[in-house]
């Protein structure tokens, strides 16, 4: 992927960027398909940005980024909402995750023949179902009726009632077909999440809140994997833990208080 980055995937600065910076000479020399109405003269003309080589993540700047993040009443309860969706999401996707193989093992060995190839073809399998979830999302999301806390909540519904009947599946079709769906569905939650989060954070701070997020959902991570290290995986203990915390996404998802479907602001 770091090769693809650098060899591949061609980023370049915007010019507000590049302006910032004093680099007016790069400004325009990238067109971006649009015409110039002014020359590099009259651009210098205007002046130079002074201090721009202050270093960025000075704590003065840190804490304004962070406190724009809650700075309305209503804004801190769209960022904690948030911060609790990555937290719960960060903790049931990797304890799901470290249970599903042996779940399958399991299933497969009480239904089926329950070999390794079995096992781990399955998942496989119920992984590659994951890619159908991010489609669906896609559509969902401009939906009227769903939106994107909907969609959030649609996902978390689905998932739920998947895992939850999970405990019951009686055949390998059964112990298959569960599985891939539930890895559908929780990458309809998991795709909107990512897309939702950036839209509904102030412009200004979106940078900081998205990493603060992202940090909640590590977090998560270590939660879920200590969990699932501690329980006992040949039981489906850890799957009623898993129904249990994406029916707290249920709540958490229509607690959001911020709908960004076709608004270009919220």
């Amino acid at each position: 992927m770091s090769v693809i980055r650098v060899f591949v995937v061609r980023m370049v600065h915007t010019p507000k960027w590049l302006i910032s910076q004093n680099r007016d000479e790069e400004d325009l020399s990238e067109k971006y398909d649009r015409p110039l109405t002014f020359s590099l003269e009259q651009l210098k003309a205007q002046g130079q940005v002074i201090n721009t080589e202050k270093p960025v993540w000075i704590k003065v700047r840190l804490a304004s980024h962070f406190s724009g993040l809650f700075s309305t009443r209503k804004l801190a309860y769209s960022t904690g909402m948030i911060i609790l969706n990555w937290l719960l999401i960060g903790t049931v996707s990797p304890l799901y995750g470290l249970f599903l193989p042996f779940y399958l093992k399991l299933k497969e060995s009480e239904t089926g023949d329950g070999s390794n190839y079995t096992t781990w073809r399955n998942y496989a399998i119920s992984q590659a179902a994951g890619l159908v979830g991010p489609l669906i999302a896609g559509y969902l999301v401009e939906v009227r009726w769903f939106g994107r806390r909907g969609t959030l909540a649609v996902g978390a519904v689905i998932t739920t009632a998947l895992q939850l009947g999970y405990t019951q599946v009686k055949t390998p079709a059964q112990n298959l077909g569960v599985s891939a769906a539930i890895g559908a569905a929780s990458n309809i939650y998991y795709a909107t999440i990512y897309a939702y989060t950036p839209e509904i954070l102030p412009a200004a701070h979106r940078a900081t809140g998205y990493a603060v997020c992202v940090v909640v959902n590590r977090l998560g991570g270590i939660v879920g994997v200590l969990v699932g290290s501690y329980a006992d995986v040949n039981t489906v203990a850890p799957l009623w833990v898993c129904a249990g915390l994406f029916g707290g996404l249920i709540i958490t998802s229509l607690l959001l208080p911020f709908e960004s479907r076709g608004k270009r602001t919220v």
